[in-house]
């Protein structure tokens, strides 16, 4: 295992108490930031005041050990995690967008998309546009909230400056709401969705749920899909996965759950026998998880070289040691659990 992932989900493993080692020389050092800088390439630490740091990442996959930092942060250090938002005043006079508006509506699997429409940027080109618009939304809402819930940001069509307006050319500008706004607006969103989500972890419900099936459709630029088939309890939230569009456990759980896939080669074994197979590991998996009450089985699936099986956990250190001894009794070379989660795409934890 390499990564993040593994002390992640591994609590007790070297790797984990290796970092925890490191971590806790990083806070003994004489200078802070260069020890816990080279913990991972992404990570960004950054000493706000004496004993307050802030821990900042270029992808979602550094998020995991930011949190161990904190985790594990001598009591008198106060350790942020994430861009925090920076001021609507900041923001407004840093890109110019006293007299921008936006527009939010939701997308798939509780995803927002945004467009934000900035008279100070009318006229440029689409892509300058919607970097500048990536970046107000991503200063307004802080990297945690941004990360977690907007899957998509645009530039609209917005009047120039002291330019005559035609009649309803900018009825959308004219209809969104004031960048002001934007931030409150989000968080209500999203606080909302939460909300809305069933209190029970799914392991509670899965006799209650209905289950549907569906082809898997190509991403044109991606090539065929690893999983042509699909078969689950929570379709919104696969969906979500198959499609690659970003994925956060928190959308999706009110529970504290964390969804992810057992990826089973065929191992030389045709269609129909490894369907088989699959099936029998389901039924012993979920068995044994639902038992523990630390999870179930919430979907499977079919491909051309793996099948799988789809999960929610409740706790995943307490989960995945059963998944793993019940998947080497099965006796499959190369099985391999993947969480859905963006933080932990990359990696692959090896179980047989």
């Amino acid at each position: 295992m390499s990564g993040v992932l593994s002390f992640d989900y591994a609590p007790q493993g070297e790797r984990r108490r290796r970092l925890v080692d490191e971590i806790a020389r990083a806070f003994q050092a004489p200078e802070i930031v260069e020890p816990l800088r080279r913990l991972a390439p992404g990570l960004r630490a950054s000493l706000q005041e004496p004993r307050r740091l802030l821990l900042t990442w270029r992808h979602p996959r550094e998020r995991p050990l930011a949190e161990l930092i904190r985790a594990h942060a001598p009591a008198e250090w106060q350790v942020e995690v994430g861009k925090p938002p920076r001021p609507l005043a900041d923001c407004i006079s840093t890109h110019d967008v006293a007299d921008a508006r936006a527009r939010v509506g939701f997308t798939r699997g509780h995803l927002m998309e945004i467009v934000v429409f900035a008279p100070a940027v009318a006229g440029w080109a689409e892509k300058e546009a919607e970097a500048h618009a990536y970046d107000v939304i991503a200063d307004l809402l802080g990297s945690v909230v941004f990360e977690r819930w907007v899957g998509a940001v645009g530039a609209g069509l917005a009047p120039r400056r002291g330019s005559l307006r035609l009649a309803g050319r900018y009825a959308d500008y004219d209809g969104a709401l004031p960048i002001a706004q934007l931030a409150e607006t989000v968080n209500g969103a999203a606080s909302a969705v939460v909300a809305g989500l069933p209190e029970r972890p799914f392991y509670e419900r899965q006799q209650e749920l209905g289950w549907v099936g569906f082809e898997v459709e190509p991403l044109d630029e991606l090539g065929p899909p690893e999983r042509v088939l699909a078969s689950t309890c929570a379709p919104e939230l696969l969906k979500c996965w198959l499609e690659q569009e970003p994925f956060s456990s928190e959308r999706f759980s009110r529970a504290g759950e964390h969804f992810g896939q057992l990826v089973i080669p065929h191992a030389g074994a045709g269609l129909s026998a490894a369907v088989e197979r699959r099936d029998a590991l389901e039924q012993r998996l979920n068995e044994r998880l639902v038992a523990e009450r630390v999870g179930c089985v919430i979907g499977s699936g079919v491909g051309p070289a793996q099948t799988y099986l789809d999960f929610a956990l409740s706790s995943r250190e307490r989960a995945l040691p059963i998944v793993q001894a019940v998947a080497r009794d099965a006796d499959v070379e190369g099985m391999s659990y993947q969480p859905f989660d963006d933080a932990l795409q990359d990696e692959r934890i090896p179980l047989g």
